[in-house]
């Protein structure tokens, strides 16, 4: 993961979003720029039920919570684009911070990466879906 966000994505090809997500199954990680401010950054992913789930750690440590601005900046404007296998996605974000729906993502992401660091999951929804 890198520490500095980039800037806007200036290449990949824009596209539907898909209804099922399995063809990230066997990537860990994705490219997700936020538009309000336009940076970039290099996630960890999780896919589950065909949903796809992007991964936010260490928010609540000191650095994080210094570090980690965009889970914040998106309570203002949760629009976002990923990239993933050179293809761009323009998504809403909507953040989960506890309850049920985040249980099955994170043991999945327990499984694939190191396990012990804080997670929050966003659960990646096509815009003008409801919750």
């Amino acid at each position: 993961m890198e520490i500095l966000a980039g800037g806007p994505f200036q290449s990949g090809e824009l596209v539907a979003i898909p209804e099922d997500w399995s063809i990230l199954t066997d990537e860990a990680k994705i490219e997700m720029q936020t538009m309000n401010p336009a940076r970039s950054r290099t996630m960890w992913l999780v896919v589950y039920d065909n949903r796809l789930f992007i991964i936010s750690s260490y928010m609540n440590s000191p650095v994080g919570k210094i570090w980690k601005q965009w889970p914040h900046q998106i309570k203002e404007n949760n629009l976002a684009i990923v990239r993933a296998q050179g293809k761009l996605y323009e998504l809403q974000l909507i953040r989960h911070n506890e309850g049920s729906l985040l249980m099955a993502p994170l043991s999945c992401l327990m499984k694939s990466t190191v396990p012990g660091f804080r997670q929050r999951v966003l659960r990646v929804v096509m815009r003008g879906c409801s919750n």
